[in-house]
């Protein structure tokens, strides 16, 4: 359930203006808004004018599995530097609607996304270079296949020099796991002790 002070629910009922803002999480935080000039909320300055756009922003009361796709101009050289200079896989993307009274002071933000970067590539043209960056929400964890199966294949993907798997089919049925020292001797089990035990 959305937690939403009266303020902010007065300004979604009576339609006011609204822009979009993201922050980067990335070695330097980064913040941008799609609005016309920048806005400052919590103390912190969303640029304005370099974030160009973004796929459809919904909300939804079910989890889904959302791609996360924002497009950047690059006549601020800022943002390329970050990503071209340190790591930014799965770096989180936060994206929130601010609601914003006349003076575009912010009334409220209303969360639309959080997730991870996957991706990054750079187009340009005559007219204008564009970064765009791409990611994944946070339930996209849960459609991976996690883990491991019970074949060479999956074990050596994790553990290459790892054969187990290919010796396994060589144990014998009747061999007594969870103990140690024990060995047959005539259908019986003979322990490290000399104790002999009847199957």
């Amino acid at each position: 359930m959305l937690n939403l002070s009266p303020e902010l629910l007065a300004a979604i009922k009576s339609k006011h203006h609204y822009c979009h803002i993201v922050t980067l999480y990335l070695s330097t935080t980064v913040r941008y808004t799609d609005n016309d000039i920048d806005v400052i909320y919590n103390g912190d300055t969303y640029q304005a004018k370099a974030w160009l756009g973004m796929g459809d922003a919904k909300q939804s009361a079910k989890p889904q599995i959302n791609k996360i796709k924002l497009d950047f101009g690059l006549s601020d050289q800022t943002l390329l530097s970050i990503i071209g200079s340190s790591p930014w896989m799965h770096s989180k993307i936060v994206i929130e609607r601010a609601y914003l009274d006349e003076n575009y002071n912010v009334i409220g933000v209303l969360h639309i996304k959080t997730g991870r970067m996957d991706n990054q590539e750079q187009t340009h043209s005559a007219k204008q270079s564009t970064l765009t960056i791409s990611g994944s929400t946070n339930w996209a964890d849960h459609e991976k296949e996690a883990g491991t199966k019970c074949n060479v294949e999956s074990q050596q993907r994790f553990f290459p020099d790892d054969f187990g798997y290919e010796l396994a089919t060589l144990i014998s049925d009747d061999e007594p796991w969870g103990k140690k020292n024990l060995s047959s001797n005539n259908g019986r089990y003979v322990h490290a002790n000399d104790d002999i035990h009847e199957r």
